[in-house]
């Protein structure tokens, strides 16, 4: 009797532990080391503060974002350039950690921010009383660590400058 049972619990465990890892292939979680590596990566500066940033500037990578990621890496963002000003909303679909989010108007002049933003929130969308331009998504709580506010300044880098003048990104 004893045997059976301990035979049972083995093949219980065993099920268990393949289905949970063939579950954990499927999962929608994107490697952070592969997003850097296939992304270039732009410097911007918000009250001197440098990050490293990939585009959001496509209506394709505008709609991925950051959804998926497992982490975002220290220092770096994600950032949404559009064609026009907008009052453009956001929300944390198939998010996986909690993230500031910065609106810049045509003069980098920040406009609004959504201090630690969860996945928990959604589907509740975010944005901001004025139109923007840009929208920078950095790591939670570096908003309030740098003290940004409605006096703070986003600076692109002459590289990322040219290569939205020349409309490099933009479909």
């Amino acid at each position: 009797m004893v045997n059976r049972v301990l035979i049972g619990a083995t093949i219980l465990l065993f099920v268990f532990v393949t289905v949970f890892y063939f579950v954990r292939q499927d999962a929608p979680a994107v490697d952070v080391s592969s997003l850097t590596e296939s992304e270039p990566l732009y410097e911007v500066y918000v009250d001197q503060v440098p990050f490293s940033v990939s585009l959001a500037a496509d209506q394709t990578a505008r709609a991925q974002g950051l959804s998926g990621m497992l982490a975002l890496p220290q220092g770096q963002g994600k950032l949404f350039v559009f064609e026009e000003s907008a009052p453009y909303r956001f929300w944390m679909k198939d998010m996986n950690f909690a993230i500031d989010m910065l609106w810049f108007d045509a003069e980098g002049k920040l406009v609004y921010i959504e201090h630690t933003a969860t996945p928990a929130s959604y589907p509740t969308l975010f944005e901001p009383p004025r139109p923007a331009l840009y929208v920078l998504e950095i790591n939670a709580g570096l908003a309030d660590t740098y003290d940004f506010s409605t006096s703070s300044q986003l600076v692109l880098s002459a590289e990322l400058e040219t290569c939205l003048q020349e409309g490099c990104f933009i479909q």
